[in-house]
């Protein structure tokens, strides 16, 4: 499975190519211990890999008792697509961490623009996706804050061969709970995806990313926009 997240710029980056100039200015070479290199650059899309060189010492105990003292060199690559619109981060396998990455694109921007994971309403997302590819099968739900009581709530995970949401109801919405991540499976270009939605990202089956990806990503913008429109409409 390839594992998507996405993150929100504020503002949004609308001249992909003066972004583009920016990032080239902080190139990787060999000469640099970490730095971006850019596979594709449109005015719809910058697609790229910020690559950062680690250095460190090894210990290795040998047979006779004594300390080897190796040094090793490691690369940890974050892949990246930057995209005019919201979300506009995308990042695919991301590392266990990617501060230098986001450090890095904030230098980019002068420090003058704000980047934070996407918390998505998966409830939304699902509606937004089925809008798009007509019938969804979940075989998988995950719902969390469950209320017992007060102070005590509860995580539930429902699974099963066929769609699970007649049981799931019970769990949530007006009971509370909140979906967490779902596993679903649906139908598009006569053959069946199945991945996996969570609040902040997607995973996919290898195989089919470049057909499950464009209309995860435009159902996920969807889904963010009828948010931002609904918390507009309750400050009014």
């Amino acid at each position: 499975m390839e594992r998507f997240r996405w993150f929100i710029l504020e503002p949004i980056p609308r001249n992909l190519r003066q972004l583009a100039d920016r990032l080239n200015q902080e190139k990787y070479s060999t000469n640099t211990t970490l730095g971006f290199q850019l596979h594709e650059v449109r005015s719809s899309h910058i697609i790229g890999s910020f690559i950062e060189k680690i250095e460190f010492t090894e210990e290795i105990r040998i047979p006779t008792g004594e300390v080897l003292s190796l040094a090793r060199v490691d690369f940890q690559n974050v892949d990246f697509s930057i995209w005019p619109d919201s979300p506009s981060i995308e990042i695919r396998n991301a590392p266990r961490s990617s501060k230098t990455f986001f450090s890095s694109l904030s230098r980019c921007f002068n420090h003058s623009t704000s980047i934070t994971p996407i918390s998505a309403n998966i409830s939304s997302w699902l509606g937004a996706l089925e809008s798009i590819v007509g019938s969804i099968s979940i075989t998988q739900l995950e719902i969390g804050d469950i209320p017992l009581s007060g102070s005590i709530s509860a995580s539930l995970l429902i699974e099963g061969s066929e769609d699970v949401r007649r049981v799931a109801k019970d769990f949530y919405g007006t009971k509370g709970g909140q979906p967490r991540r779902m596993q679903i499976s649906f139908k598009t270009s006569g053959s069946t995806i199945q991945c996996e939605l969570s609040r902040t990202g997607a995973r996919v089956d290898s195989d089919a990313v470049s057909r499950a990806l464009p209309i995860l990503r435009d159902s996920l913008q969807k889904a963010l926009a009828a948010g931002t429109r609904a918390k507009s409409y309750a400050g009014i």
